[in-house]
């Protein structure tokens, strides 16, 4: 048979002189922990994702053709904007001009510097400046000529068959590729992945 003892810690009095009840404990639940770190997870991450946002838009705000044409307002460029657009033979540009186009053939001759946006650029003229290209590919024709730097901030491809008598300064180019009867005066530098040059 059981006894059953009586704990002397326990007491079921419940009367006036009875010692107040302590409250039952109130811990943090695990459920509230969770919702808590995972808030706090979550908190990081997007100001994480903001810090990225704002590094890469830092790098990759000077190859957006806005901010290109921007650029050259700002030093007092003209702006011609169109789908496609050529220069012909007997046209002379006198100021500078930034080009937002799709497509150029440049025929013509410029006494000044010029600036070019533009998917394909082709130059078969005379360009006194300097030369600015942001697109993918410009190429510099036989005949072609460049007397100041080609300034590049970003293209796949630069051919250069026609003559370019200061140097070839890249942001980001995937390939220089001086032709047979090219010519490049200067240096060709920068972010370049492949330069090749043909034999005369």
């Amino acid at each position: 048979m059981t006894e059953l003892v009586e704990n002397p810690l326990a007491s079921n009095d419940t009367g006036p002189d009875a010692p107040p009840s302590q409250p039952p404990r109130r811990g943090s639940s695990t459920g509230r922990k969770v919702a808590v770190g995972c808030g706090i997870a979550a908190l990081v991450g997007l100001g994480s994702s903001i810090a990225v946002g704002i590094i890469l838009w830092r790098f990759a705000a000077p190859f957006m053709p806005g901010k290109f044409v921007e650029d050259f307002e700002e030093q007092g460029y003209a702006i011609a904007e169109s789908q496609a657009a050529t220069i012909g033979v007997n046209q002379v540009i006198a100021d500078p001009t930034v080009y937002f186009v799709q497509s150029m053939t440049f025929e013509g001759r410029a006494t000044t510097d010029l600036a070019i946006y533009a998917q394909n650029c082709s130059i078969t003229g005379t360009i006194e400046g300097n030369l600015d290209f942001l697109g993918q590919v410009l190429t510099i024709e036989a005949g072609g000529l460049v007397k100041g730097d080609v300034r590049v901030r970003a293209a796949q491809a630069i051919t250069v068959s026609g003559t370019i008598e200061g140097s070839i300064e890249g942001g980001m180019i995937q390939v220089v590729a001086v032709e047979k009867g090219g010519s490049v005066g200067g240096q060709i530098t920068g972010k370049i992945q492949v330069i090749t040059r043909s034999e005369e």
